[in-house]
């Protein structure tokens, strides 16, 4: 991941929100999603925040600058998680049960970092089908017969469609079947350790490319190329100068981001980094919006987790709304 990318939450979070929002529905295109599991009736408010604040938890395990990043911590990611949650309960189609929520909960911590960072959720925390039939409109996973809301990249709406097959085409890696990710247009599996990688070939979650081969993450201090290998989801990044993996701090808004004197510093809880140019790479940071306020993908600021920016707002899918 180049150095700049990396540099804005939106960066580091699309080929992996999927991984925060699969047990409450949320796509990696930010799109909020409400999940429907198995059985009848709404998930309680309890129940809501003990799979969100699961899944939080195990990513935060997993990947703890992804959380950073995004959410700033668990306890945020907890919060919005739910409140994504919540948007789709009782949505056209939909059903929850408060026994599947809990089993989801429960599953969690048994998930591998190697299939969290995959796409590979356990099968208690996958939406279940619903009763809208395919081309229906739908704003929640849970809604479709095909236990799938396809949405493009800055919508609140879509429509019921099949997850894709290996091969198929693809706009986000939500598109794909679990385990599956979406590179160059098509839906591809995961390389695993000593599998050759590319743009094209990405490796298995727990894994990064380096010289071209998927393999484990280079530590604080080994050599670098830009963006090649180091463990950026525990928060270590190529340095363009030292060209050394180094360990980044986060601030939060106003604080000063990109290149500073103690090293490198990105923004906390999707905040935008205002002013990040080459060759000095330093910017300011600026807050993420809240839901209803002005947003801007190209100079900032970006929406919080599961909102959406679109005609320069930010915007929680609603399942009411999309007919």
């Amino acid at each position: 991941m180049a150095y700049a990318a990396l540099m804005q939450p939106t960066a580091l979070s699309l080929p992996t929100l999927g991984l925060l929002g699969l047990v409450l529905g949320c796509s990696s295109s930010t799109n909020g999603r409400a999940v429907a599991p198995d059985g009848g009736g709404s998930p309680s408010g309890n129940e809501v925040e003990a799979s969100a604040k699961a899944i939080c938890e195990r990513t935060n395990a997993c990947a703890p600058a992804l959380i950073t990043t995004l959410y700033g911590d668990v306890t945020a990611c907890t919060a919005r998680l739910a409140a994504g949650f919540t948007l789709g309960v009782g949505a056209n189609g939909s059903t929850a049960s408060p026994v599947a929520t809990s089993a989801c909960a429960q599953a969690i911590p048994g998930i591998t970092c190697a299939d969290l960072l995959s796409n590979q959720i356990a099968t208690a925390c996958r939406p279940v089908a619903g009763t809208l039939t395919d081309g229906a409109a739908c704003a929640a996973d849970g809604q479709c017969a095909t236990a799938h809301c396809k949405i493009a990249l800055g919508q609140t709406c879509g429509t019921c469609a099949k997850r894709g097959a290996a091969s198929a085409e693809c706009g986000l890696a939500d598109d794909c079947e679990y385990g599956l990710t979406c590179a160059g247009g098509k839906c591809t599996s995961y390389g695993a350790s000593g599998a050759a990688c590319s743009a094209n070939a990405p490796c298995r979650g727990d894994l990064v490319c380096r010289g071209g081969k998927c393999g484990t993450a280079a530590a604080t201090g080994e050599a670098c190329a830009e963006g090649d290998g180091c463990d950026e989801l525990h928060g270590v990044i190529c340095s363009v100068a030292k060209k050394k993996c180094v360990p980044v701090s986060y601030g939060g808004g106003n604080a000063a981001c990109g290149i500073v004197p103690s090293g490198v510093e990105l923004c906390a809880s999707s905040g935008f980094c205002k002013g990040l140019e080459a060759p000095k790479y330093q910017g300011t940071c600026v807050a993420a919006a809240a839901d209803g306020e002005s947003c801007d993908l190209t100079n900032g600021p970006f929406c919080k987790p599961g909102a959406v920016c679109t005609s320069g707002k930010c915007v929680l899918p609603d399942p009411a709304k999309c007919r």
